[in-house]
């Protein structure tokens, strides 16, 4: 199913004009049927959660099924994801908050990253024509591998899991190639040597620490209260209705590659909230790759708060499910790499969370 055969409602362009709603709904389509249907597809959407598709005509909400020619996918969700195939089945998954530029010329694939984190499953490209991913501070180099990229406007992060990647530092053009299970950074600033690491295993135990710096906690509010340092959710968009209106949750969101998970993993939580907590993940697959999402929902009355209204939570691998988006596609946790972990609340309900931990006990 192409853009072009999606239902009205997905349709996202505003018009500065006066016409009804309905005649925009049907303007949009219109033009969209004309464009998609000239336009050269470039990758199949194999699924998509909280995404947007766009160029330079128009914009629509993204859906598993989806052709796509040249254009932006932008996952407006910290929780969202998509992940994109070519024709020679090359995957590409774009995770929460993240933007990415796609296009096609006779020297190959090109990304351009420009913010927010890849996981690529890169097929055999040819030599003359590899696939290309560039970010605001590096560019990456492709043949044929297994790789995930961080990006942001000050640096770029590379993890390569299988086979060799060259990475170009756009500051001072300086380049490495970078092997399997190692990883290199870039940064806009930096023009001494470009340096290679051996990638790290994660522990397959964890605990969340404001002074640690493999984690990054990007939605939540440091403050002090009991005695201790505890994190205050924000709003964040969590993804839109059938409608096209924004779905808005809050909570606190840590980015990273910290932990692995084991048939006996447990998540430990100490939070203060009177609603349903939701337990989101993302993750990678041991030998890299997108390895799913996955939520968990802990209803708030079997958990009795005690006299600071604290409650606490034990929960273990088996209580998560494959988020809507991807159940029935054989995604599961055993062996997977967390490198997202949200804790949420609908709306703008309050939630502090105080501990964070994951044991394999």
């Amino acid at each position: 199913m192409t853009l072009a055969n999606q239902s009205p409602h997905s349709i996202g362009k505003v018009w500065a004009m006066p016409l009804t709603a309905a005649a925009v709904v049907c303007l949009s389509f219109f033009l969209f049927i004309s464009f998609f249907n000239r336009a050269e597809s470039l990758v199949f959407v194999e699924f998509a959660d909280g995404a947007v598709f766009r160029n330079d005509l128009s914009t629509a909400i993204l859906e598993s099924g989806s052709e796509l020619p040249a254009g932006t996918v932008q996952i407006e969700s910290a929780s969202g994801s998509a992940q994109l195939r070519f024709d020679d089945g090359t995957l590409v998954t774009l995770e929460g908050e993240s933007e990415l530029a796609i296009s096609d010329s006779r020297q190959g694939k090109w990304l351009q990253l420009r913010s927010g984190r890849l996981s690529a499953d890169v097929a055999a490209q040819p030599a003359d024509a590899p696939l290309r991913i560039t970010t605001p501070t590096a560019e990456a180099e492709v043949l044929g591998t297994a790789l995930s990229l961080n990006a942001n406007a000050e640096e770029t992060g590379l993890a390569v899991d299988e086979g060799l990647v060259r990475l170009r530092r756009l500051v001072d053009g300086q380049s490495v190639e970078v092997p399997a299970r190692h990883e290199a950074i870039a940064t806009l600033h930096s023009t001494g040597e470009l340096l290679i690491r051996a990638s790290s295993q994660p522990s397959s135990t964890w605990r969340l620490d404001p002074e640690a710096s493999d984690v990054r906690v990007t939605k939540g509010e440091p403050i002090q209260r009991d005695g201790q340092l505890v994190y205050l959710g924000q709003p964040y968009l969590a993804g839109h209705a059938s409608d096209g209106a924004k779905q808005v949750r809050s909570g606190i969101a840590i980015n990273g590659e910290f932990v692995s998970l084991n048939v006996n993993s447990r998540f430990r939580l100490r939070y203060h909230s009177e609603s349903p907590l939701t337990v989101f993940l993302v993750t990678q697959r041991e030998n890299g790759g997108f390895g799913g999402n996955f939520e968990c929902r802990l209803e708030s009355e079997p958990l009795l708060p005690d006299s600071n209204g604290w409650r606490e939570a034990l929960v273990s691998m088996s209580d998560f499910q494959p988020v809507a988006a991807l159940r029935h596609r054989g995604f599961h946790l055993d062996g997977n790499t967390v490198t997202k972990i949200i804790i949420s609340v609908h709306g703008d309900e309050s939630i502090q969370l105080a501990t964070l931990a994951v044991t394999d006990e």
